[in-house]
């Protein structure tokens, strides 16, 4: 997936993001998102948040941009980019991508953006930039 873009809200009761869910053999690049992610109800353990990708399997997120706000419930994996990526299969991130908001009403800052852009994973971490939304 090339080029595409979402801008609105979402909300979900399974692994979130702007772009897709749930990516398996993905690779997903130049996309931007802005928008609010809230995924499941509290106390939940399948609801993935992210910013692009909620879940990442097998999957890359190269040169992407997401800005809003991310709500999960507690004890999920949430990021920037990629909410959870699959370290098995290396998922993750190859190409500069940026993101900013707030990750459950946390400001993103130049301080906690390479921790904040994947939630979870010892797959690829590419590198980061702190954007803004502006186009």
């Amino acid at each position: 997936m090339k080029g595409c873009s979402f801008t609105g809200g979402i909300t979900r009761s399974a692994p979130g993001g702007g772009i897709a869910g749930v990516a398996n053999s993905s690779v997903i690049s130049e996309c931007y998102v802005k928008a609010s992610i809230k995924t499941a109800a509290a106390g939940s353990t399948n609801a993935d948040c992210g910013g692009i990708v909620g879940e990442a399997v097998s999957s890359t997120v190269d040169g992407c941009r997401y800005y809003g706000d991310l709500i999960p419930p507690a004890n999920v994996s949430t990021g920037g980019i990629i909410g959870k990526a699959d370290d098995a299969s290396s998922a993750g991130v190859t190409t500069a991508c940026g993101f900013g908001g707030t990750i459950n009403g946390t400001t993103v800052t130049e301080t906690n953006l390479s921790t904040c852009a994947i939630g979870s994973t010892t797959g690829k971490r590419g590198t980061f930039y702190l954007w803004n939304g502006v186009l």
